[in-house]
């Protein structure tokens, strides 16, 4: 019974006219229909692309803005790290030069040290023989008093 009812009902709502045959004229109204819905569709996908090829070229030139605005900072981070290093370098040529000159200086004045060395060396051989020449002279004239 549920089921003829939902038949009847069905029946009921269905139209005469959906039943009906359709003349050339209706096939030409809808072949009409279909092609102005398919150039209103090409007309939107145009104007669709326009839009969005106008958004991928302002999106397209604030990325490149930026990449430019990127590179400078790069640059200038490069060089910055460039004029540190050459800034590092330059403290460590002078400490190691101040060293080597000290260490130069300290050399120079050893070597001068070790001549003045040498010098009262050969001074205090020198007196040294005096005295034992003298001591030598000395003994025999205290011998003879």
């Amino acid at each position: 019974m549920k089921i003829c009812t939902f038949f009847v009902v069905g029946f009921l709502l269905v139209s005469a006219s959906a039943f009906g045959d359709l003349s050339v004229a209706d096939w030409e109204k809808l072949n009409g229909m279909l092609k102005e819905s398919e150039a209103r569709t090409k007309e939107y996908v145009k104007a669709v692309e326009t839009r969005m090829k106008e958004h991928v070229s302002h999106e397209n030139a604030k990325v490149i803005i930026k990449i430019d605005e990127t590179n400078k900072r790069v640059d200038i981070a490069f060089l910055f790290l460039l004029a540190l290093l050459a800034f590092i370098g330059v403290l460590i040529g002078l400490s190691v030069f101040r060293e080597r000159k000290a260490e130069q200086e300290r050399d120079e004045k050893m070597a001068a040290q070790q001549r003045q060395i040498e010098a009262l060396q050969e001074q205090l051989e020198a007196v040294l023989k005096e005295l034992a020449t003298l001591k030598q002279k000395e003994i025999p004239n205290d011998r003879r008093t």
